[in-house]
């Protein structure tokens, strides 16, 4: 309940920031900030797990800082929280912090991959909303952040599914579910978006275990046509549902 609290009250102070920065800023709160709250309260439910099986956890790595970054960072104060790949300034989080300048499809060069001491390593990785945008294997990418890991921890995937009741839709009325890759290279949108089963090969396949996989809607949907297929997604199978969060653990 406590987690709970802080939570909501991180997120109504929050709320007015994300109204004042640009407009895809300000759109991408409202989208998301369901997601963001899960992904806070979920990462607190590990840190009490790791916890009580013994393991001291101090620092977080965040794979792509968002509002996440902020919500985390000031529900869990006393957490160091890390970052990598672009840093994006209006979601750095306050106190000591480390900032890894790398860009994860250079994950397919192992000469590449940046190299850390066992006492450096982390005890939980965020890794969310990001896959999709790679053009490297996923196979690569998470063997190199695996390699940031405690061999205690966590590394936590959220990723749109690739079989949601509204892509299928979109595909059955012969349209393309999605979008085209932008000519920005900075955000170049999506690549590729994954299934269920395709997200636990690549995890196995990387040298992970699959703790745990949930398929949630946690993404705000505007259209006349996303709520519906939102409404009758919650009688269908799991497997219907927008987005999947997947926790990895790496195999004994």
């Amino acid at each position: 309940m406590r987690l709970d609290d802080d939570i909501n009250r991180v997120a109504a102070e929050l709320e007015p920031y994300a109204k004042i920065l640009d407009h895809e800023a300000t759109k991408y709160w409202e989208l998301h900030n369901k997601r963001f709250k899960y992904i806070t309260r979920l990462t607190g439910e590990l840190i009490e797990k790791l916890t009580l099986s013994g393991c001291s956890v101090e620092r977080i790595l965040d794979i792509g800082n968002s509002f996440q970054t902020l919500m985390i960072n000031r529900v869990k104060p006393d957490l160091q929280v890390d970052t990598m790949g672009f840093l994006d300034g209006r979601y750095k989080p306050d106190g000591p912090t480390k900032h890894y300048d790398f860009d994860l499809n250079d994950a397919y060069y192992p000469d590449r991959w940046l190299l850390l001491e066992e006492q450096e390593k982390y005890d939980i990785i965020l890794f969310l909303e990001v896959i999709e945008h790679l053009y490297t294997a996923p196979e690569q990418v998470l063997s190199f952040l695996g390699s940031f890991l405690k061999p205690h921890g966590f590394i936590v995937i959220q990723t749109p599914n690739a079989a949601a009741l509204i892509s299928r839709a979109r595909l059955l009325f012969g349209r393309n579910p999605y979008d085209p890759i932008r000519t920005n290279r900075t955000n170049p949108g999506h690549f590729r978006e994954y299934t269920k089963l395709e997200m636990i090969n690549h995890a196995q396949q990387s040298g992970f275990v699959v703790h745990d996989l949930i398929m949630m809607d946690y993404f705000q949907q505007t259209t006349v046509a996303e709520k519906f297929c939102l409404s009758v997604a919650k009688v269908l199978p799991a497997t219907f549902r927008t987005g999947m969060t997947v926790i990895l653990r790496k195999m004994a």
